[in-house]
């Protein structure tokens, strides 16, 4: 064979293998560019409200956690009244919870689990302290810099759930301070909790809440 016949075969050959080559790299570089694009769409977006709701999330919890050990001492102390009252705030704070972790779920972010703390309970007149003391904080300074916050991240969706959770959290705060001011005997009062916000009716003649416009029907007895 000659020079010239090797090197046409050659040349025959590369030009016959070439095309598939092309398509090959084509074809793998498609497939690596489908698997990169769901993962970047997928990529959750981390705000300073993110981090906020993780932070309420979990505020939220402790404070579910402190009222059900008073509902407990409540009892212990034959306070039924007391012990009803710290059991529709306690379930008003698993609202709230929940509905944080919900929403950090949607953005893809799953929630960070709260390590308790021991808390010593005491009398009545000890825990209510305590429990005002609580809601001031949330009402006073930690939603209103959330609510803050958010909006000037412009997210909507976090700053209406924070002005909800607080307007209900103010609800908290004006029953314990009512029950305050009686020490503690306070009367046979019907408790409803809204599920859409968490806020405390106290009476069956409510038809709509008054934070997040739930109606009846979304309430939930204690």
């Amino acid at each position: 064979m000659t020079y010239n016949e090797l090197s046409n075969r050659v040349q025959f050959h590369l030009w016959t293998i070439l095309p598939f080559g092309v398509a090959l790299l084509l074809i793998a570089f498609f497939l690596y560019g489908c698997q990169q694009k769901p993962a970047e769409k997928q990529a959750p977006k981390e705000t300073i409200t993110t981090e906020n709701l993780q932070t309420a999330y979990l505020k939220q919890l402790k404070y579910e956690f402190m009222y059900s050990k008073f509902v407990t001492s409540a009892e212990k102390q034959k306070n039924v009244q007391m012990a009803n009252l710290y059991r529709a705030i306690a379930r008003s704070e698993q609202i709230h919870a929940d509905n944080h972790a919900a929403l950090l779920r949607s953005r893809g972010f799953e929630p960070r689990q709260p390590q308790y703390d021991s808390i010593a309970v005491g009398t009545i007149v000890q825990s209510l302290k305590m429990s005002i003391n609580s809601e001031d904080i949330e009402t006073e300074s930690m939603f209103p810099n959330l609510i803050r916050t958010a909006g000037l991240e412009k997210d909507t969706v976090a700053m209406v759930q924070f002005q909800h959770t607080m307007d209900a959290d103010q609800r908290q705060a004006d029953l314990l301070k009512e029950a305050s001011d009686h020490n503690g005997a306070i009367a046979k009062t019907p408790y409803f909790v809204c599920t859409g916000c968490g806020y405390i009716v106290t009476s069956d003649k409510t038809d709509e809440c008054p934070v997040c416009h739930a109606k009846k029907d979304k309430f939930e007895k204690i």
